[in-house]
């Protein structure tokens, strides 16, 4: 993705000149030198937003922490574990998602210049598999399906896997199928592990499968966990794992899944070879460039406050140095993108800078 663009809008610039020349008198202009500026950061109270965990988490049996760096993904934060989103990230140097006993998702994000912290929900933060992940008993998705933290369990994370990332031939599961895996088989970035290597499936004797439908249970004496409805023109081709007597084990690998399980036997035909596969990789929404009527660069961290439903609180810094594309008020800007970083305000949430921590900065000249 391109980097945010920090141009001018001439006529809101002309509209502006009387603030920015106010702007500018007040930090160079002024009869007495001014007065060294301490950047304060308000302090955070309890009861407006949940403590995140301590950087150890994932040694503890209560939460589970995902980090990642050079993550090209989105990630929205809002203020609390159920409120709207105040920012949506496409891009991050570095991101740290707790997932906590009591279901919310606190994360901590560095944009690149510009740092936010709050809460991620859970239906708009997909997490991925690194290892085989077991789905419901009877399904490995593969590393780039997306799955959604439901809870953790006895020291492990259950997650659901969504109904879209299923083919059509794959029936009889719940809307959300769900399992459950240890903390070190997720990722916040699409993981490349082959399912169907890792279950030491490489070299098995292969069979395309039919009929309408194929049941699949999870043992050979077992009632079906799923069905499948092949296609009659292309039937898919599995691997054999086993045989007890009629019943054949088999390992199905789908365009975003593994299906495996027990099938009748008498489903299967010999096949010569495997067929291809087209595996569907997650696409990542990227946005568009920010064009900023002001651009403004700080000495010094300018301290983020963010705004949405009549809720405020302090969520991040913009980093010394780093260009901030502005929108300026009597009350200090809206802050609207920052150099080199991929943010942007989400809905009609507004990320603020004070104008007293606009003291000492510098009005950037438009190229």
């Amino acid at each position: 993705m391109p980097h945010a663009t920090l141009v001018p809008d001439p006529a809101a610039h002309r509209g502006g000149a009387a603030l920015l020349l106010a702007l500018a008198c007040a930090v160079s202009c002024a009869a007495e030198p001014p007065r060294p500026v301490e950047v304060v950061i308000p302090p955070l109270r309890a009861a407006d937003v949940p403590p995140l965990q301590p950087k150890h988490a994932e040694e503890r049996s209560d939460s589970c922490v995902l980090r990642g760096k050079s993550i090209v993904r989105r990630f929205e934060l809002a203020l609390t574990s159920a409120g709207r989103p105040y920012a949506v990230v496409s891009r991050a140097r570095s991101a740290e998602l707790t997932l906590a006993a009591d279901g919310s998702m606190p994360l901590e994000v560095d944009a690149g210049g510009v740092t936010f912290s709050g809460f991620a929900t859970k239906d708009d933060t997909p997490i991925f598999a690194t290892k085989p992940v077991s789905i419901a008993g009877a399904i490995v998705p593969y590393g780039w399906a997306e799955l959604r933290f439901a809870g953790l369990e006895r020291g492990a994370v259950r997650v659901m896997l969504d109904s879209d990332w299923l083919p059509e031939l794959v029936k009889g599961l719940e809307e959300e199928p769900a399992g459950v895996t240890p903390c070190d088989a997720l990722s916040l970035a699409p993981g490349s592990f082959d399912p169907v290597a890792a279950l030491g499936m490489s070299g098995a004797d292969t069979a395309t499968v039919s009929g309408e439908p194929v049941l699949v249970g999870r043992r050979a004496d077992e009632d079906a966990a799923l069905s499948l409805w092949p296609s009659p023109d292309s039937p898919p081709v599995a691997r054999i794992a086993g045989r007890a007597g009629d019943r054949a084990r088999i390992v199905l690998p789908l365009a975003d899944v593994v299906v495996y399980g027990w099938v009748d036997g008498s489903q299967l035909a010999r096949a010569s070879k495997a067929a291809p596969l087209s595996p569907r990789r997650s696409a990542v929404r990227m946005d568009r460039a920010v064009f900023a009527p002001s651009t403004v660069a700080c000495p010094r961290p300018v301290p983020i406050t963010a705004e949405v439903d009549g809720e405020a609180r302090f969520v991040g810094h913009v980093s010394a140095g780093k260009a901030m594309g502005l929108e300026l008020d009597q009350d200090g800007g809206l802050l609207l993108a920052v150099e080199g970083s991929g943010f942007q305000p989400s809905g009609l949430a507004e990320l603020r800078i004070r104008s007293d921590d606009l003291r000492g900065c510098r009005v950037k000249e438009a190229h």
